[in-house]
């Protein structure tokens, strides 16, 4: 049951059932939200570094508003209490590669409102395509993303974050020519520290098993660091100058963008760049989906995808509006807060107050926090990355897909992220193809002789079944029938055509389990149908449905032709192919019995036995849908079918009846019923006009005690039927499992 999150605000702050957790939960929503403040400054490096450092004390208020907007917005409209969205880094990787195009494309004063607008259009996309999707109740759509993609994905994302480490750090991007100008004593200096940190960090994390362990490594490190400064005499400005902190840091509190910013912008250059943020909004919602899933597990309860969706695509909405970046939910602040037993929505309510406490009082001791603590972090997240998709990965997925996995890694690496995704689609997609095609498109392959239809018949039609039952011969198809199957399908039919000793006069393709064709599955069944024609056979369809009958005409299957037959089902399809062996030369009048003596000598009893049986029969004469037996009754009595045909009829389905079986001359019905002394189990009504003869149980129980032999006979007789259909049976289910 999912926890209504439609509560008064003052309820809020009582969530948490149990008072005396509230210190708990105070001092916990100070450390996320000290924790979201540090986040959010290091993806703002990141985002504005390089050329577009000089944005970066507007980024940094920016950045603040997005976690205090996520962090209050999940807190009270989430499906769950426990639940910390925050500002993401796979969206700001993708939003730091984008701005840092359009800024070197532009070049010239339009950069920075150009920017700025493009950042505040991409998170507004964002957030309504998140609204959109989980209005019209699509959260299911991440289920539909290959895995592998998602697993190169964020491996890229890995691998930039590490990449744009370096890049907040050195001004200079990881790459094979600028390895020497890396390793001079200047840099090095600047960039060995943030690895340093990052390296701790990613041993911690694994590691240690408080909360604190973090905070207390991002301490130390500052720590280290200003006393470095001390020792060595630098002041804040000289270390400002060298590069180790950032330049102008905000006093004034929010910069909040206006409309001169959207005024100035380059519209042309932000409407270019649609594809990309397309790409961004998908991302973003695979990311968002995918951590909530994980979130799932963390908490260990289930969570309404599209109200989270919705929920997060209001936060983006609002913090686009203001200017701001892309969040949702957070699986570390979740697992965090549940690490640290921590219940209820007033600690994330905290942590925004927090964000927004430093978005409004200033943020001028940013500045002081050293330029390598936030690249160590954007390199930790990075690194975290890469272990978990490239490490883990060689042994999570199957060879084909970790090679499919590196290879959107480095497209993404090289290039750009709509590219690397693109690619690795096509890869799976290409991958699926080879792979389905080796399925067996032919589930079950067996003839007549191992399969009968539901019509029960003679003692002398059984016989014939079983010896020209090789004249039919039944495919059972699965699946979806496309080029990468159709073509095994024709084969196996122009092969069984091609039989030199028996080739089959009807040949029964069952669609049951078939899912659609395409043209060329159509195009394949229409040459089927042109061979079974040369060679004098007739191609019969079962359980076509209408749509893929559409696409069969459509590839050029004439329906009307006399090589083909549609039928509704694999049974029906069986009793035409039996009825037309049953009509042909081969026992041209095996059906026709002339008296109940003549019924039951074929039926296997001596003339002796079967005129004494014959004259304790009764006969009874029914017209076509009259119940010979119906549901209920007492099972008094047994019939033998002389004359006519009559059929079963169960409840197995909630709609209609289902033909369980038809029986014509030569069969018995109610055999069972009797012995069992069972009442009815289903309707046995005629199919047409049918004679039968009818033997009660006071019948039998007279034959019991006045002629013994003729009782033995009787139950010889059906003995028999019923190991016949038993040893028919069997060869069917040997015939079913290959």
């Amino acid at each position: 049951m999912i926890e209504s999150s439609r509560k008064p605000l003052r309820s809020l702050f009582r969530d948490d059932p149990n008072p005396k957790r509230l210190p708990l939960n105070l001092s916990a929503g100070v450390l996320q939200g000290a924790i979201e403040v540090l986040l959010a400054a290091s993806l703002a490096s990141l985002i504005f570094s390089g050329s577009l450092e000089a944005l970066f004390p507007i980024g940094i208020t920016l950045a603040l508003a997005t976690g205090a907007i996520h962090l209050i917005g999940s807190s009270i409209y989430s499906s769950s209490g426990a639940i910390h969205s925050s500002m993401q880094d796979v969206p700001a990787v993708l939003v730091a590669v984008m701005l840092a195009s359009v800024a070197a494309s532009i070049g010239s004063e339009l950069a920075a409102p150009t920017v700025l607008a493009l950042l505040a259009v991409s998170t507004l996309v964002t957030g309504l395509t998140l609204f959109a999707l989980g209005s019209l109740q699509l959260g299911g759509l991440v289920r539909y993303v290959p895995y592998p993609v998602i697993g190169g994905f964020l491996a890229a994302t890995g691998w930039l974050l590490v990449q744009g480490g370096f890049g907040t750090i050195t001004g200079i991007p990881i790459a094979m020519t600028n390895i020497p100008m890396l390793l001079q004593r200047d840099l090095i200096v600047l960039w060995v520290p943030a690895v340093a940190v990052a390296m701790v960090l990613t041993v911690v994390i694994r590691r240690a098993d408080t909360p604190l362990a973090v905070p207390a490594v991002i301490g130390g490190a500052m720590l280290t660091f200003y006393l470095g400064l001390l020792v060595s005499g630098t002041s804040i400005d000289q270390a400002t100058e060298m590069g180790l902190l950032f330049k102008g840091g905000n006093s004034a509190g929010w910069n909040p963008l206006n409309l001169d910013i959207f005024q100035n912008a380059d519209w042309g250059e932000i409407l270019g760049q649609i594809g990309n943020i397309a790409v961004l909004a998908g991302m973003t919602l695979i990311a968002l989906l995918l951590s909530v899933s994980a979130i799932e597990l963390s908490i260990g309860r289930d969570l309404n995808l599209n109200r989270e969706l919705k929920g997060a695509g209001i936060a983006n909405v609002l913090s686009g509006l203001g200017g701001g970046m892309i969040g949702y939910h957070a699986l570390s602040t979740t697992a965090l807060s549940g690490r640290l037993g921590v219940r209820g929505r007033l600690t994330g309510i905290i942590a925004g107050l927090v964000c927004l406490a430093a978005l409004l009082l200033g943020t001028s001791l940013l500045a002081l926090i050293p330029k390598f603590v936030f690249s160590g972090i954007l390199m930790f997240l990075g690194l975290d990355f890469i272990y978990e998709w490239v490490v883990l990965g060689w042994s999570r997925f199957s060879k084909l897909e970790y090679a499919i996995v590196l290879a959107i890694m480095g497209v993404i690496a090289i290039t750009n992220f709509l590219t690397g995704v693109a690619l690795g689609l096509l890869m799976m997609v290409i991958m699926f193809v080879v792979s389905y095609s080796r399925t067996k498109v032919i589930r079950h392959a067996y003839t007549g002789a191992d399969m009968h239809s539901m019509v029960v018949r003679s003692v002398e039609e059984r016989k014939l079944m079983t010896e020209a039952g090789t004249q039919i011969e039944i495919l059972e198809l699965q699946g979806f029938l496309f080029f990468g199957t159709a073509n095994t399908l024709l084969q196996q039919v122009r092969q069984s055509l091609a039989m030199l000793d028996s080739p089959p006069r009807f040949i029964i393709l069952d669609f049951r389990l078939v899912t659609g064709i395409d043209s060329s599955a159509a195009l394949a069944l229409y040459k089927c149908e042109q061979s079974a024609s040369e060679e004098g056979a007739i191609l019969i369809l079962s359980g076509v449905s209408d749509q893929d009958l559409q696409k069969l005409q459509l590839g050029g299957l004439d329906l009307s032709s006399l090589s083909i037959k549609i039928m509704p089902d694999l049974d029906q399809g069986l009793e035409w192919c039996e009825d037309q062996i049953g009509i042909s030369e081969f026992a041209p009048e095996v059906t026709i019995h002339t008296s109940a003596e003549d019924l039951l000598v074929r039926s296997g009893m001596s003339e002796t036995a079967a005129k004494k049986l014959a004259k304790v029969l009764e006969p009874i004469e029914i017209e076509t849908g009259e119940a010979l037996i119906e549901e209920g009754d007492p099972a008094e009595d047994l019939y033998f079918i002389l004359r006519g045909k009559v059929s079963i009829w169960g409840e197995l389905s909630e709609t209609e009846p289902v033909r369980l079986r038809t029986l014509g001359p030569g069969t018995t019905v109610g055999e069972i019923g009797l012995y069992l002394d069972a009442t009815r189990s289903a309707n046995v009504l005629a199919d047409e006009p049918t004679t039968a003869m009818k033997l009660s149980a006071d019948a039998l129980e007279v034959m019991r005690q006045k002629d013994p032999a003729l009782l033995a006979a009787f139950h010889e007789m059906i003995a028999r039927q019923l190991s016949e259909w038993i040893v028919q049976s069997d060869r069917g289910l040997r015939a079913l499992r290959g």
